[in-house]
């Protein structure tokens, strides 16, 4: 008895495994990043950012196309009893290489840059195949991580670095909730920010 075509894809197909997060993780460390599409994140990252922008007189921002690992959540701060789905859904993601889209607010005028060289440091160095090996000169440069969330996507958390130079720079974790107006900075809550 034949088996028809159809049938037989199909079959193949239900064989074939689903790519969950951990091996999209394994797949990003062999130098292939992954898109990094959550429109939500977006939003926070953006609702981030819109700080700094605002106290650099609305210039041009770098911002990092690869998303950064940051230091350590639970090294830094108690992690409220809400924020720990969020918490651990920011973990899984960090270990995840994204590489982040033009798709932040319209409101914020930035470039994503691949490679950079701030002053009296070396350049970053960059899967291969990803770029053309050029170095571009910054002056100040923003990392992000992914952001994690809670299920019902209320709860959110951020990682922001922005370096300005040798002795000027500040990073922190952001705890965010979301509310009739959007997303708003959860009160009473310390990021475990530096400033230098």
């Amino acid at each position: 008895m034949r088996c028809p075509a159809p049938i037989l894809a199909g079959m193949v197909l239900s064989l074939l495994p689903t790519v969950s997060l951990s091996q999209a993780g394994r797949n990003a460390n062999a130098g292939h990043e992954l898109s990094y599409r959550d429109d939500e994140g977006y939003i926070v990252l953006s609702k981030i950012l819109d700080e700094g922008f605002r106290a650099n007189g609305n210039k041009l921002m770098n911002i990092r196309r690869l998303a950064i690992t940051p230091r350590s959540l639970d090294q830094c701060t108690q992690i409220p009893a809400d924020f720990q789905d969020a918490a651990a859904d920011f973990k899984k993601k960090i270990g995840v290489k994204y590489a982040f889209e033009k798709k932040f607010s319209p409101s914020l005028k930035y470039k994503l840059v691949t490679i950079i060289s701030l002053p009296d440091s070396a350049p970053e160095h960059v899967a291969p195949g990803t770029t053309t090996g050029k170095t571009r000169k910054v002056t100040s440069i923003y990392y992000l991580s992914a952001v994690g969330f809670d299920k019902n996507k209320t709860h959110a958390i951020a990682y922001k670095n922005y370096f300005c130079g040798e002795l000027c720079g500040q990073d922190g974790f952001y705890f965010l909730l979301k509310g009739k107006n959007g997303w708003e900075s959860a009160p009473g809550i310390t990021g475990c920010g530096r400033i230098s």
